[in-house]
């Protein structure tokens, strides 16, 4: 072994020994599973197209469908023009389909489908622009009702025709890749075999290597280590011609040991160290009782050492503060033996609070006596604002300070339950600004923002304390009107809610009006789940906007 004369040399061994066991495993597990990559390639390459493409496919059929209904439901013809475009997005993503069907063998979706639904389609467009001008006739006959209701029926069967398409590639996808996830398990269990081989292998030989080269020369170093934990002579350590850095650590061990005995620690070192810790040091007695603190600590509590030393722990907390330096916690401390980071409210000499974590543990003598607590105290007032900060940020808007969508949909949530197990009464009131676009365009985004937080805070004025007022987003805003005696209270808030919006805003010699349009749902009349309530204060919303705005509508 003259070979390995260093640790260094041996550590080396050891580790090229267990790297070659996991060598061979990972050459094995490569060529195991490189057949996977292919097919997760062609999975990339045919079938996620395919299925993206029908979800594009879907997505824009089914928002045509929409905007015709609009459309015609409220008569605009601009909808319809929004619907029309998107037919040549669709026929596009349609021929794409095709091609990529074609590439694709045993393709679940057959070009002759595809073509089938392309045909339908463009004979419903045509329709589509036929009916184009009734949209806004209000008196329509029969006979283009009955067309108009035909084109309706034939709307949502090619939605079907695409959902069903659409589902029938999902379902493809999800069958190949369970195929390939068996395949995968088969591959791993194979794997796992080879490597606990190739690993059980590895730890034979690294032990049989360390064995000889490293835990015999370290075992005598250790028994030495024991020596000197019990009291007895040291053996002096074997010297050889190529002493490795284990035996020269055998040997300095050594030369240690015979310097301890004649060394000791003096009264002075310990106390330099405990007045140089950056926490502050509180050495209690059995009777927790103050007995030692450090140079920190009076500075943290602003008292003089005279004046701490034989005082109750207590004295360091606050008075309705359930802290670990009370006596009752201290008993738990002493039945654990260790705590670590328990918080505590702190007060100081002056009387101001500050909060803190303790950290400590019993000390117990030889004969298992307790000899006193010591613990460590560090001032957490920074760590605490952030905390606190970070919370602001994450449930409150940055512009206006006011609850953001995280923040409402809590209190939301909380309201509804309370308003089911009390049997009461609450209201959604959807806001959007009119005229703020024209502030943006024309005054700028500064100006805008200082019309969103002015906004912000006549909204806080004009409502209860216990309603909630939330920022949506740009300039819509969602408010809880809670426990309220009837309907018709939502009604008022609303009224005083609008009037106070379209009073004008003055920005040095800058005067602006806005409006605004407002929507009301009710529960439980308008619905007992979040979404309905807004989806019908934002559509009630819309109905006041489309009314001219400034004003407000119930669903």
């Amino acid at each position: 072994m003259a070979r390995f004369s260093s640790i260094r040399s041996k550590i080396w061994l050891c580790v090229l020994t267990a790297l070659g066991g996991f060598f061979v495993s990972v050459v094995v597990g490569f060529y195991v599973n490189i057949s996977q990559y292919s097919h997760l390639s062609h999975l990339q390459t045919s079938y996620w197209p395919l299925v993206s493409g029908s979800e594009k496919l879907h997505d824009i059929i089914k928002r045509q469908n929409n905007r015709y209904e609009d459309a015609f439901l409220f008569g605009e013809q601009d909808l319809a023009q929004q619907s029309i475009a998107m037919q040549v997005s669709f026929v596009d993503l349609l021929d794409d389909l095709m091609i990529w069907v074609q590439s694709i063998d045993n393709s679940p979706v057959t070009v002759k489908n595809l073509l089938m639904l392309k045909r339908d389609y463009i004979r419903v467009m045509r329709l589509a622009v036929e009916l184009r001008p009734t949209i806004v006739i209000e008196d329509l006959s029969l006979e283009q009702q009955r067309r108009i209701q035909e084109f309706g029926q034939l709307q949502h069967d090619l939605q079907a025709r695409v959902e069903e398409i659409s589902l029938v590639l999902n379902n493809e996808m999800i069958k190949v890749i369970e195929g390939d996830k068996k395949r995968v398990l088969s591959h791993l269990m194979v794997l796992g075999v080879l490597f606990l081989l190739g690993f059980a292998a590895a730890i034979l030989t690294v032990n049989r290597v360390a064995s000889t080269l490293l835990v015999a020369p370290l075992s005598r170093v250790l028994a030495n280590v024991r020596r000197l934990e019990s009291g007895y002579e040291l053996e002096p350590p074997t010297l050889t011609a190529d002493n490795d850095e284990i035996a020269q650590l055998a040997i300095a061990f050594w030369g240690m040991g015979e310097k301890l005995k004649r060394t000791t620690v003096s009264k002075r070192y310990v106390d330099n160290i405990i007045s140089n810790m950056s926490g502050g040091l509180v050495v209690l007695k059995p009777d927790l009782t103050i007995d030692k603190v450090s140079q920190q600590t009076l500075k943290l509590f602003g008292y003089s050492e005279d004046e701490l030393i034989g005082q109750p722990a207590d004295l360091l907390s606050a008075l309705d503060d359930d802290s670990i330096l009370s006596p009752e916690r201290l008993e738990e401390l002493l039945n654990v033996g260790l705590v670590k980071q328990a918080e505590m409210t702190c007060v100081g000499r002056d009387g101001l609070t500050f909060p803190a974590h303790f950290s400590g543990s019993a000390m117990y003598g030889e004969d298992g006596e307790l000899i006193g607590i010591i613990g460590i105290l560090n001032d957490i007032t920074e760590l605490k604002k952030a905390q606190n900060e970070l919370i602001q940020m994450a449930h409150h808007d940055s512009l206006t300070g006011l609850p953001n969508r995280n923040l409402l949909f809590d209190r939301l949530e909380r309201t509804l339950q309370d308003a089911k197990r009390h049997n009461r009464t609450f209201a959604l009131l959807y806001l959007d600004l009119d005229r703020f676009k024209e502030i943006n365009d024309t005054m700028g985004h500064d100006v805008g923002d200082m019309v969103l937080k002015e906004v912000s805070n006549r909204l806080l004025q004009l409502l209860r304390a216990d309603d909630t007022v939330a920022r949506m987003g740009g300039d819509e805003f969602l408010i809880i009107l809670n426990a309220l005696q009837s309907p018709e209270d939502a009604g008022v808030l609303a009224k005083k809610v609008v009037e106070g919006l379209c009073e004008p805003f003055s920005f040095g010699t800058i005067e602006h009006r806005l409006g605004v349009s407002a929507g009301i749902s009710i529960f439980p009349q308008d619905g007992t789940a979040i979404e309905t309530l807004i989806k019908k204060s934002d559509s009630a919303m819309y109905v006041s906007k489309n009314s001219g705005g400034s004003c407000f509508n119930f669903s």
